[in-house]
């Protein structure tokens, strides 16, 4: 079975693309261990298949695969 890679942009930038698991580590590292490099809001964008792979808007993905971190 091909593991799923996802892109994800933050502030409409590309910012990191892998399996799940990574990109639930992007998100925690930027928001909680980081919090949110002194910024007060960050947008994050997370599709699937790679940078150049999701040109369309099908591919498009929210945040709900994430846990909930508290």
């Amino acid at each position: 079975m091909k593991k799923q890679i996802y892109s994800m942009y933050l502030n409409g930038k590309p910012y990191g693309s892998g399996n799940g698991a990574y990109m639930r580590e992007l998100f925690s590292d930027r928001v909680f261990t980081n919090n949110l490099y002194g910024r007060e809001e960050d947008t994050f964008k997370v599709v699937r298949g790679s940078f150049s792979s999701h040109k369309n808007k099908q591919n498009e993905l929210n945040l709900d695969f994430l846990p909930e971190m508290n």
